[in-house]
């Protein structure tokens, strides 16, 4: 009797002290197969080990938010555009601002509002577009 309440006792003490392992988010994010440097390099889908600036921006994220897993895929642009706006991805970068791109996604703002009008004419680093 007493090893049965002391199992039950550390089952209990176990679930209450044993912190829930939370699923990590996942995104993948796409970007263009061709180079544009300074921001990514390379004229292929392979991502290389010096990327470019705004791949190493992404990565860094990953490194910097816990439970953060991002999946990077090179792939034509026309494919990027078209993944965004099927879900099959979760975001694109180097986006320029275009108003129909806005069907597909969202542009961030610098006053943390949708509304994508507002970085015309701001310069607020590398263009992104979201879902």
């Amino acid at each position: 009797m007493k090893n049965h309440f002391f199992g039950i006792c550390l089952f209990v003490l176990m679930c209450v002290f044993v912190p829930l392992q939370v699923s990590a988010v996942q995104m993948v994010i796409s970007y263009e197969d061709k180079e544009q440097p300074p921001y990514y390099m390379g004229n292929s889908e392979t991502i290389l080990e010096k990327p470019g600036v705004a791949v190493e921006m992404i990565q860094i994220l990953e490194k910097k938010i816990d439970g953060l897993k991002i999946t990077l895929r090179r792939t034509p642009w026309k494919r990027c555009t078209f993944e965004l706006g099927t879900n099959s991805v979760d975001g694109i970068f180097n986006a320029s601002y275009k108003k129909k791109r806005l069907k597909i996604g969202w542009y961030p703002t610098t006053d943390k509002t949708l509304r994508a009008e507002i970085i015309l004419g701001t310069p607020i680093g590398t263009p992104r577009l979201f879902r």
